[in-house]
């Protein structure tokens, strides 16, 4: 019988340093599924504390266990969404399924797509829209106490990752067959395309989309891996900027990317074992460090309004580095 395979959702939760309060760090936990340690946070003017922590703040990490089922392969996690009742939804590339878990991180419910599945996006409180390159097609889920396939957009094109305009319209990234001319663009729950750019990039092998509705205008934000670059563009297609991602002399190949509160981008690096924060007009405000590398892939919110108020980040490891039980 397969065993239970688990993966790691890790959250960074920011607090107020507060003198000797601060030696919560590195603390042991009791649950032997919880793992806390600090990561390293560099502010824009590169001053940190005497264990390489940011003079203002302090960044708890802790790791939680989180069983995907029993599966025979590894799970490999390309999409990951925070509903606004604190469940996630993760994507499971390896596995071709999605999985519901509780704001507790217990496994509520999955179900199998029919073929692998790429980037997610929410749609509606309780709807999610999933990619499904090899099929051409997105797939729309309800999710509760079970998960239900409630509905698919046909394309022409293979869609990697999906962000919500609104609950008629998606913006997608993605590229044709061949994989040698990318494009994003605006299409409806009727499959008509509304829009479609190209990606000025020569070679990309994944990509991340996200819709940024609270500034005065839309803007969409596309993370692209093998370019090293963040492209933020008008909904017209218009170019605002790109950020091409670095630490000193290192190229980071960035992937997800999501917005705070205060509008400010996140973006996850994963050769870099890191997260970049970017002012809404892309200057570069911290770099946050993890203390142990750990391929950090995707990021998410959780909604305001949840029973934990506190900002709260979740990252989903590579699947070469999840722990298997």
């Amino acid at each position: 019988m397969a065993t239970p395979r688990y993966w790691s959702a890790r959250i960074l939760q920011k607090k107020r340093a507060r003198g000797p309060e601060s030696s919560v760090l590195n603390s042991d936990c009791t649950d032997d599924n919880k793992e806390e340690t600090s990561f390293s946070a560099t502010n824009k003017k590169g001053e940190t504390g005497e264990n390489g922590e940011s003079k203002n703040n302090v960044y708890l990490f802790q790791e939680i266990a989180m069983r995907s089922g029993n599966n025979d392969k590894v799970p490999h996690y390309l999409g990951i969404v925070c509903l606004s009742d604190g469940s996630v939804v993760v994507a499971d590339y390896n596995n071709s399924k999605c999985c519901s878990y509780d704001s507790s991180y217990n496994l509520m419910s999955d179900c199998t797509m029919s073929s692998r599945p790429w980037g997610m996006c929410t749609v509606d409180t309780d709807e999610v829209a999933v990619a499904l390159p090899d099929e051409h097609k997105i797939q729309l889920l309800t999710i509760g106490d079970k998960i239900q396939i409630s509905g698919q957009i046909t394309t022409r094109r293979m869609f990697l990752s999906v962000a919500s305009l609104n609950k008629m319209e998606l913006v997608y990234a993605g590229t044709t067959d061949n994989a040698r001319t990318y494009y994003w663009g605006v299409i409806g729950r009727d499959g008509l395309e509304k829009s479609c750019f190209h990606i000025p990039c020569e070679k990309i092998n994944f990509c991340t989309v996200h819709i940024d509705l609270n500034s005065s205008k839309t803007r969409v934000l596309i993370s692209c891996y093998n370019a090293g670059t963040v492209y933020c563009f008008g909904i017209d297609g218009i170019p605002y900027f790109e950020y091409k991602v670095k630490e000193g002399k290192m190229k980071g190949y960035p992937l997800g990317i999501q917005l705070d509160r205060e509008n400010n981008m996140h973006v996850v690096v994963k050769n870099l074992h890191s997260i970049h924060r970017l002012s809404p007009d892309c200057q570069l405000l911290q770099i946050i460090k993890d203390t142990i590398p750990r391929f950090p892939r995707l990021i998410c919110f959780k909604p305001s309004g949840t029973q934990d108020s506190n900002p709260q980040k979740y990252c989903s490891r590579d699947c070469r580095r999840d722990r298997v039980r």
